[in-house]
């Protein structure tokens, strides 16, 4: 996120800030999305996480890229590194949906996710198969 961008050492972020902003762009996509799309929130506050933390993926990419050109790490390695810190952001990402989740009122959640949900609306998901043969 471009805010974040003079917290990067060496212009790039590490996993506990990539964890901050996934966290950070999955909140305030959901407010801005609930606020400004209340039909299409979901959809919309993915799409917001998602185009804010471009600048942090092509850091990311440009880092891995200096990485593996400069021979400093193995390409196993420097590709390791970098979904190491993918994975945080995507932690971060869930974490912050589920903080945004659980701080409304159900009412409020559902109607924010009622379109996105309808096609799972009537399902049940409990197991079909029994195992009943194996006692």
């Amino acid at each position: 996120m471009l805010v974040f961008q003079r917290y990067y050492k060496g212009g790039t972020p590490s996993s506990v800030q990539l964890l901050g902003e996934g966290i950070l762009v999955a909140v305030m996509g959901s407010l801005f999305a609930g606020w400004l799309f209340p039909k299409e929130a979901g959809l919309i506050a993915v799409f917001l996480a998602a185009i804010s933390s471009t600048d942090s993926i092509e850091r990311l990419l440009g880092w891995n890229r200096a990485m593996i050109q400069s021979k400093t790490v193995t390409p196993a390695r420097a590709n390791g590194r970098i979904a190491l810190r993918l994975m945080a952001l995507f932690i971060g990402a869930t974490i912050g949906f589920s903080i945004f989740a659980m701080a409304l009122p159900l009412q409020e959640v559902e109607s924010l996710y009622s379109h996105q949900l309808r096609e799972v609306a009537n399902q049940d998901f409990t197991p079909t198969t029994t195992f009943s043969h194996l006692t």
